[in-house]
Protein backbone atom coordinates (compact mmCIF):
# COMPACT_ATOMS: atom_id res chain seq x y z
CA UNK A 1 0.00 0.00 0.00
CA UNK A 2 1.46 3.34 -1.05
CA UNK A 3 1.90 6.03 1.55
CA UNK A 4 -0.40 9.06 1.09
CA UNK A 5 1.39 12.31 0.29
CA UNK A 6 1.89 14.67 3.19
CA UNK A 7 -0.10 17.86 3.59
CA UNK A 8 2.98 19.91 2.67
CA UNK A 9 3.36 17.94 -0.58
CA UNK A 10 -0.32 18.45 -1.42
CA UNK A 11 -0.11 22.19 -0.71
CA UNK A 12 2.99 22.48 -2.89
CA UNK A 13 1.21 20.63 -5.72
CA UNK A 14 -1.82 22.94 -5.50
CA UNK A 15 0.40 26.03 -5.40
CA UNK A 16 2.21 24.87 -8.54
CA UNK A 17 -1.04 24.63 -10.54
CA UNK A 18 -2.09 27.65 -12.62
CA UNK A 19 -4.96 29.82 -11.40
CA UNK A 20 -8.09 27.81 -12.00
CA UNK A 21 -11.64 27.88 -10.77
CA UNK A 22 -12.13 25.91 -7.57
CA UNK A 23 -14.69 23.87 -9.50
CA UNK A 24 -12.11 22.74 -12.06
CA UNK A 25 -9.48 21.42 -9.67
CA UNK A 26 -8.35 17.87 -10.27
CA UNK A 27 -7.82 15.06 -7.85
CA UNK A 28 -4.26 14.13 -6.80
CA UNK A 29 -2.33 11.95 -9.23
CA UNK A 30 -2.69 8.75 -7.19
CA UNK A 31 -6.52 8.96 -7.39
CA UNK A 32 -8.92 9.08 -10.32
CA UNK A 33 -8.19 12.32 -12.11
CA UNK A 34 -11.71 13.32 -13.09
CA UNK A 35 -12.19 17.11 -13.15
CA UNK A 36 -15.12 18.42 -11.19
CA UNK A 37 -17.57 20.17 -13.49
CA UNK A 38 -18.77 23.69 -12.75
CA UNK A 39 -22.21 23.70 -11.23
CA UNK A 40 -25.05 24.87 -13.43
CA UNK A 41 -26.82 28.06 -12.33
CA UNK A 42 -30.16 26.23 -12.17
CA UNK A 43 -28.67 23.78 -9.69
CA UNK A 44 -27.95 26.65 -7.33
CA UNK A 45 -31.55 27.97 -7.42
CA UNK A 46 -33.84 26.95 -4.57
CA UNK A 47 -36.07 23.97 -5.24
CA UNK A 48 -39.71 24.79 -6.10
CA UNK A 49 -42.11 24.45 -3.18
CA UNK A 50 -45.07 22.12 -3.64
CA UNK A 51 -48.41 23.64 -2.64
CA UNK A 52 -50.24 20.30 -2.53
CA UNK A 53 -49.73 19.67 1.20
CA UNK A 54 -48.88 22.22 3.85
CA UNK A 55 -45.51 21.64 5.43
CA UNK A 56 -45.36 20.72 9.09
CA UNK A 57 -43.86 23.50 11.22
CA UNK A 58 -40.23 23.06 12.06
CA UNK A 59 -39.65 21.80 15.61
CA UNK A 60 -38.88 24.52 18.09
CA UNK A 61 -35.86 23.89 20.26
CA UNK A 62 -35.25 25.71 23.50
CA UNK A 63 -32.08 27.78 23.44
CA UNK A 64 -29.25 26.40 25.55
CA UNK A 65 -29.08 27.68 29.10
CA UNK A 66 -25.84 29.64 29.45
CA UNK A 67 -26.78 31.14 32.82
CA UNK A 68 -24.21 30.82 35.55
CA UNK A 69 -25.20 28.31 38.24
CA UNK A 70 -26.34 29.87 41.49
CA UNK A 71 -23.86 28.97 44.23
CA UNK A 72 -25.44 27.10 47.10
CA UNK A 73 -24.77 28.31 50.62
CA UNK A 74 -23.17 25.74 52.90
CA UNK A 75 -25.62 24.41 55.50
CA UNK A 76 -23.14 25.28 58.26
CA UNK A 77 -23.60 28.94 57.30
CA UNK A 78 -27.40 28.99 57.56
CA UNK A 79 -28.52 31.79 59.87
CA UNK A 80 -25.05 33.33 60.01
CA UNK A 81 -23.52 36.46 58.48
CA UNK A 82 -19.91 37.28 57.67
CA UNK A 83 -18.02 39.70 59.90
CA UNK A 84 -14.70 40.58 58.32
CA UNK A 85 -11.92 43.13 58.35
CA UNK A 86 -8.60 43.95 56.73
CA UNK A 87 -5.51 43.36 58.83
CA UNK A 88 -1.77 43.22 58.28
CA UNK A 89 -0.16 40.11 56.79
CA UNK A 90 1.78 39.70 60.03
CA UNK A 91 -1.41 39.50 62.13
CA UNK A 92 -2.91 37.05 59.64
CA UNK A 93 0.19 34.85 59.81
CA UNK A 94 0.24 34.99 63.63
CA UNK A 95 -3.42 33.95 63.79
CA UNK A 96 -2.84 31.03 61.41
CA UNK A 97 0.19 29.85 63.42
CA UNK A 98 -1.72 30.11 66.72
CA UNK A 99 -4.69 28.26 65.21
CA UNK A 100 -2.39 25.46 64.00
CA UNK A 101 -0.64 25.24 67.41
CA UNK A 102 -3.99 24.98 69.23
CA UNK A 103 -5.55 22.75 66.54
CA UNK A 104 -8.48 25.10 65.97
CA UNK A 105 -9.59 27.30 63.09
CA UNK A 106 -8.88 30.99 62.66
CA UNK A 107 -12.64 31.52 62.82
CA UNK A 108 -12.64 29.91 66.28
CA UNK A 109 -9.89 32.27 67.45
CA UNK A 110 -11.70 35.31 66.06
CA UNK A 111 -14.93 34.21 67.78
CA UNK A 112 -13.03 33.79 71.05
CA UNK A 113 -11.52 37.26 70.66
CA UNK A 114 -14.93 38.82 69.95
CA UNK A 115 -16.33 37.13 73.06
CA UNK A 116 -13.52 38.75 75.12
CA UNK A 117 -14.34 42.16 73.61
CA UNK A 118 -18.05 41.76 74.39
CA UNK A 119 -17.29 40.77 78.02
CA UNK A 120 -14.91 43.72 78.34
CA UNK A 121 -17.70 46.12 77.38
CA UNK A 122 -20.29 44.45 79.62
CA UNK A 123 -22.15 42.61 76.88
CA UNK A 124 -23.19 39.00 76.92
CA UNK A 125 -20.76 36.87 74.89
CA UNK A 126 -22.33 34.89 72.08
CA UNK A 127 -20.04 31.85 72.30
CA UNK A 128 -19.48 31.93 68.54
CA UNK A 129 -16.69 29.43 68.11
Amino acid sequence: MAKAPSLAARLAAVAAQPNTSPYQMTAPANQDSQPVAEPHVAALAPAPVSTAEPMAPAPVFAPPNFAMPVPQKAKARDGRVMVAGYFSPELSRSLRILAAERDVTVQHLVGEGLDFVLRHYGKHPMGER
